[in-house]
């Protein structure tokens, strides 16, 4: 499975195509697919240039990946949908401050 990553965090969008290798996406014993959040744990593994080399920067924090037609944004730990809105928000900050803003900052 090929799923498209917008490499917002250090890239400028510039898109990462990552491959899930197809005998890692088994189904369970009741042949429902994969949750989108383990397949997104995928993404992020394969996303990795030690895995997958590419002339471009691994997925991190503040990369976007598209999984049917729902926007996923890494996280600190683990991915969150974005609405569309969320999306355009997130595309119009600084290229430094996108991954700080995947941060939640609580204070004392």
């Amino acid at each position: 499975m090929k799923i498209q990553v917008f490499m917002w965090a250090f890239e400028n969008g510039k898109v990462r195509v990552v491959t899930v290798p197809a005998n890692i996406l088994a189904t369970d014993e009741d042949g429902a697919a994969l949750p989108v959040e383990q397949l997104l744990e995928l993404v992020f593994k394969y996303g990795q240039n030690d895995f997958q080399p590419q002339q471009i920067c691994s997925v991190s924090i503040g990369d976007v990946a598209l999984v049917g037609n729902e926007f996923w944004c890494c996280d600190p730990v683990g991915w969150n949908r974005m609405s569309v809105a969320e999306y355009g928000a997130h595309v119009a900050l600084a290229e430094r401050d996108r991954t700080m803003s995947r941060y939640k900052m609580t204070t004392v």
